[in-house]
C-alpha cells in the first residue's frame, strides 16, 4: 500500500471585446450537474465544468461556445444562459459486445502504444493550471496557480511556476497539512503511469499485459455516438489478487474510453484501491481512503497527451481534490516540487498577469469559503 501524507486548450484570451459568462451545466433530463464538460470557444479557446457543473468563461458577444462530454449530443450556444442543459445520448447509444480475445488484442495494442509514446514523447511537457484543496473540520487550505508538467501518457515531473496558497487557519505549522504532505504525487496515476518512482510497485492495468492479465478482468463494448464514431469502452475490474510476497499494493482500476478507428485513448475513469491518507498525528494515521481518477486525452502533438486530470478523494478525517489542465506550451522556468508544493510555490512566487491570460476552472463553493476565511493569500 502506499501511504500519502482533474483535454482541451485553455488558451490564451484574445483582445475583441468580451463578457464573463458564469453558468451550471447539467443533465437535460434528471437535471443533474454535469462535472469535467469541455467548453470551446473560437480558437481553442475555453475551459471545463468544474464539480458542481459550474463554469466561467470570457467570451465574445458574437462567439459560440461548443459544449461536449462522452454520452451526451454535442451542444452550441452563445453566452447569457445561466443553466445550460444537455441532451444524453443514452436512448440513441447503440452497444455492441466484443469478445474477449478481441478486447485482449485492444489492451495489448494499446498498453505497447502507450508505453512506446511515453519513451519516445519523455520530455514532451506543457504549462498546466492546478487547483489543490484539503478540507477539514479544524482547518482547510487550497492550493492554486501554473506548473509545467511532462504531458505524454501520464503527469510526471512538475514545475511550480506561479502559485498561491489559501489556508483558513493562523501560522501554526502542527495544522499545516498541504506543508507536510505529497499529495502532488497522486497526479501522477492512471491507466499507464510512468517516471515515477512513487508508484512503481503499485498495480497499474496497462503497464504491462502480463499484469493485466494476471491482476484484472475485463469487458469491452462498442459505443456509437450521435456522429456514428464507434467507441470501445472497456471495463477493467481488479480480480482481488496480490502478489504472493511482499507487502499490499496499490490498485488503480477503471474504465478506457477508446477510439475504436485509431485505437486512440480518449477517457479514464477510474479509482484507486489501496489508498491510506496519513494525517499530521498519530490518530489520523492510515485511514482508508476513497479515491476517485477522471483524466481525458488529446492526441494533437502526435502523442497521447494528458489534457486535464480531475482527482476527488475522501476519508474520515478529510475530503480533497487535485486538478490540473492544460493550458499552454512551456515558457521559462519554474521550481521543481520535491517533497510537497508549499516549498515550490513559496520559492516561485505569484504572476498576476497569468491569471487574466486564461480562462480558468471554477472554484466549487467550499473553495470559495476557504478564500474567504483565508489567512494567506
Amino acid at each position: 500500500m502506499r501511504t500519502l501524507l482533474l483535454f482541451f486548450l485553455l488558451a490564451p484570451l484574445t483582445l475583441v471585446a468580451q463578457e464573463k459568462w458564469s453558468a451550471r451545466v447539467v443533465d437535460a433530463e434528471s437535471g443533474e450537474p454535469l462535472p469535467y464538460v469541455s467548453i470551446y470557444v473560437a480558437q481553442g479557446r475555453g475551459t471545463m465544468s468544474n464539480e458542481e457543473g459550474r463554469f466561467t468563461l470570457n467570451i465574445g458577444a458574437d462567439e459560440t461556445a461548443k459544449f461536449s462530454c462522452i454520452g451526451y449530443k454535442t451542444l452550441q450556444l452563445r453566452s447569457g444562459a445561466a443553466t445550460v442543459r444537455m441532451q444524453p445520448l443514452s436512448q440513441e447509444l447503440r452497444e455492441v459486445t466484443i469478445t474477449p480475445i478481441e478486447t485482449e488484442d485492444i489492451l495489448r495494442r494499446l498498453a505497447k502504444q502507450l508505453r512506446h509514446e511515453s519513451q519516445k514523447f519523455a520530455t514532451a511537457e506543457g504549462r498546466y493550471f492546478f487547483r489543490t484543496t484539503i478540507i477539514r473540520q479544524r482547518r482547510s487550505e487550497m492550493m492554486e496557480g501554473f506548473m509545467h508538467i511532462n504531458s505524454a501518457v501520464n503527469l510526471n515531473t512538475m514545475a511550480v511556476v506561479a502559485g498561491k496558497r489559501y489556508d483558513t487557519g493562523k501560522d501554526d505549522d502542527r495544522y499545516f497539512y498541504t506543508h507536510r504532505t505529497n499529495m502532488h504525487r497522486l497526479l501522477e496515476l492512471g491507466p499507464y503511469v510512468c517516471y515515477s518512482k512513487f508508484w512503481e510497485t503499485s498495480i497499474i492495468p496497462l503497464n504491462s499485459f502480463k499484469q493485466l492479465q494476471k491482476y484484472y478482468t475485463y469487458e469491452a463494448t462498442v459505443m456509437f455516438d450521435e456522429d456514428e464514431r464507434r467507441i470501445y469502452r472497456i471495463e477493467l475490474r481488479h480480480n482481488g489478487k496480490q502478489p504472493s510476497r511482499g507487502r499490499h499494493r496499490t490498485v488503480v482500476q477503471g474504465t478506457l474510453y477508446v477510439d475504436a478507428e485509431t485505437e486512440q485513448l480518449l477517457r479514464f475513469d477510474g479509482e484507486v484501491l489501496g489508498i491510506f491518507m496519513s494525517g499530521l498525528f498519530v490518530a489520523d494515521t492510515r485511514k482508508p481512503t476513497i479515491l476517485n481518477i477522471h483524466a481525458l486525452y488529446d492526441h494533437q502533438k502526435g502523442f497521447t497527451e494528458v489534457k486535464s486530470y480531475f482527482l476527488e478523494g475522501e476519508n474520515s478525517a478529510l475530503h480533497f481534490y487535485a486538478r490540473a489542465f492544460y493550458v499552454d506550451k512551456r515558457e521559462g522556468a519554474g521550481q521543481i516540487i520535491d517533497n510537497n508544493m508549499v516549498a515550490a510555490i513559496k520559492k516561485a512566487g505569484d504572476n498576476p498577469m497569468l491569471w487574466e491570460h486564461y480562462d480558468v476552472l471554477q472554484r466549487v463553493e467550499a473553495e470559495e469559503e476557504i478564500c474567504r476565511m483565508s489567512y494567506h493569500e
